[in-house]
């Protein structure tokens, strides 16, 4: 199977880095982030919020500091043995260096990394494949109306889906593509 994966939020865990850069500008925690574009969940003054994101995201200096989602490498070490693995991200073209060191420093194996311009890009992409494991909630419901499989980590900015399969862990994930692959068979890499 072709299983397509996002890295930020799914992989990496991108809120884990940023909330406490965050703080800096206002008060929240994990559960207050209930929309995927970080400056709808909080009332925090725009100009300080975008120098906020130029300086940590856009410059790159995050990635320096973003962990493994827990479960994340041992899931793709034993995905990857048996499908091909496609990372489809919609972080910049410029940050895939910076991208590929982070994954080999991690070890997190892959087939294939996808850096992307936008949403729709993403969107196309994603919907080549088999299954997609996702945090978007957007991205989720247009792959899923193309009628991929749709593995949706549970997070407070996309529970408002209801009609999307989450997992809450890598373990879960694994689980469901591993049921997903006795039933239909593996077609491999």
């Amino acid at each position: 199977m072709k299983i397509g994966i996002d890295i930020d939020g799914v992989i990496a865990d991108f809120v884990g880095a940023f909330l406490p850069k965050l703080n800096t500008i206002c008060r929240c925690g994990f559960e207050d982030i209930i929309h995927y574009d970080f400056k709808e969940n909080i009332p925090v003054d725009e100009t300080e919020y975008e120098q906020l994101w130029q300086e940590e995201v856009s410059n790159g200096r995050i990635y320096d500091r973003l962990v493994p989602v827990e479960g994340a490498k041992v899931a793709l070490e034993h995905l990857s043995e048996k499908h091909n693995i496609l990372l489809i991200s919609t972080r910049k073209r410029v940050l895939k260096e910076m991208t590929l060191k982070w994954l080999r420093d991690n070890e997190i194996p892959f087939h294939e990394l996808h850096l992307v311009e936008n949403r729709k890009e993403k969107i196309a992409m994603m919907s080549d494949c088999d299954i997609v494991i996702e945090d978007d909630l957007e991205v989720a419901r247009m792959v899923q109306q193309r009628g991929v499989r749709i593995l949706l980590f549970d997070y407070p900015w996309n529970r408002i889906a209801k009609a999307i399969k989450r997992v809450n862990s890598w373990g879960e994930a694994l689980a469901i593509v591993e049921m997903q692959e006795s039933t239909e068979g593996s077609d491999g890499k």
